[in-house]
């Protein structure tokens, strides 16, 4: 049984944003007898990897979290959530599993709407000890700034997950359907809440740059007039 643990990661030593706190107080909230322990440079082993003490040394904090959070499933047990994540109810029920996480679109399955899993789940391990063989920084210099949603989907894939964003169970793994846990488009920004929805991922995005962030905004405003957001992805799958 997954114990009554939310754990998130705040490297930096910024304050919380105005979101942050808010998806906070909701924890508190809907997840009263739930102990809460934020990660950070004073309690994680930052330096303990190439990969993560790299990525540190670029301030690029959010790739730090795509592996700690492996790490401290493994070891302690509980539910990883990303600082901008709001609970809407109860997880009490997801205590049950082994471990257990969501489908943020049909085609991605993503540890940051939530990961929750027992000590020692066998897939945190895996997915924590794969990090022990990469760099953050490239030998030709460049940054390795693929995401934990990339390596989490492609590892679960191979392990069998066919990308439909159904409810599935992959060696006591379980992946939820996409309105449990992302209601809410990366895409489009667009909200859609069901009877199954637990919690909703507000997409801070800490991990992108400010080329991806300016591309993501024009995108949502484009998102938001009909006609030319058909227009947008017609000329986009063209090309």
């Amino acid at each position: 049984m997954i114990p009554k643990t939310i754990h998130y990661c705040w490297f930096g030593g910024k304050p919380l944003p105005p979101l942050a706190i808010k998806c906070l107080e909701s924890w508190n909230k809907y997840l009263p007898d739930y102990e809460i322990i934020e990660w950070n440079e004073s309690n994680f082993p930052v330096n303990s990897i190439p990969y993560t003490k790299e990525a540190a040394a670029k301030g690029k904090w959010a790739f730090v979290s795509d592996y700690a959070r492996f790490y401290i499933l493994y070891h302690n047990g509980g539910i990883y959530l990303d600082t901008d994540v709001q609970i809407l109810k109860s997880l009490n029920p997801f205590l049950k599993h082994h471990s257990f996480s969501g489908f943020e679109s049909k085609d991605r399955v993503a540890p940051g709407l939530i990961l929750g899993a027992e000590k020692g789940c066998s897939l945190m391990k895996k997915l924590m000890n794969s990090y022990h063989e990469r760099h953050f920084i490239n030998q030709n210099g460049l940054l390795n700034e693929k995401t934990v949603v990339s390596y989490m989907t492609e590892e679960l894939v191979s392990e069998g997950l066919i990308l439909n964003g159904e409810l599935q169970n992959i060696h006591d793994f379980i992946v939820y359907p996409i309105d449990f846990f992302s209601p809410k488009s990366l895409e489009t920004g667009k909200l859609k809440i069901t009877s199954n929805t637990y919690s909703i991922h507000h997409y801070a995005g800490s991990w992108m740059s400010n080329t991806s962030r300016l591309k993501r905004y024009v995108y949502l405003l484009i998102a938001k007039v009909p006609f030319v957001y058909k227009m947008y992805n017609k000329i986009y799958r063209k090309y």
